[in-house]
């Protein structure tokens, strides 16, 4: 016989930084990138209903109805503004790039003033050099 049972309620798992509270900024733009997915998505099951009803009318394959919505998923995408992903303080390549910009400007730093101990040093040696000084 067979044995019928409820399945097993699944624990929902806690996300790796499920406990760092997250800027508005950040939140603003998941909410508004969530309603652009809304919204491609009712736009492609719209553009799958009217290409369907056509597609009956008119005997397509139901590879053209695949096609067609493809196409205008990868439209919307690519209409789609502001697609730029705001960056968090705790990602490792935020990270990374911060340390490498940091490196770069304090060796800038340091070759100035280098340059600059010299040109004092220069100075020096010179005032040394002339009789009666400056």
């Amino acid at each position: 016989g067979r044995v019928w049972a409820e399945p097993a309620p699944v624990a929902p798992v806690p996300q790796a930084g499920a406990d760092i509270i997250l800027p508005p900024e950040v939140l603003a733009q998941r909410a508004a990138e969530e309603q652009q997915r809304r919204e491609m998505e009712k736009q492609a099951e719209q553009t799958a209903r009217e290409v369907a009803g056509e597609a009956r009318k008119a005997g397509e394959p139901a590879d053209r109805v695949k096609e067609v919505i493809g196409d205008v998923i990868r439209g919307l995408e690519r209409d789609r503004p502001g697609t730029e992903k705001t960056t968090l303080p705790d990602d490792p390549q935020f990270r990374r790039q911060e340390a490498a910009i940091q490196q770069v400007a304090s060796e800038s730093l340091q070759r100035e003033r280098l340059q600059a101990v010299e040109r004092d040093m220069v100075r020096d040696l010179n005032r040394e050099k002339t009789l009666g000084g400056d």
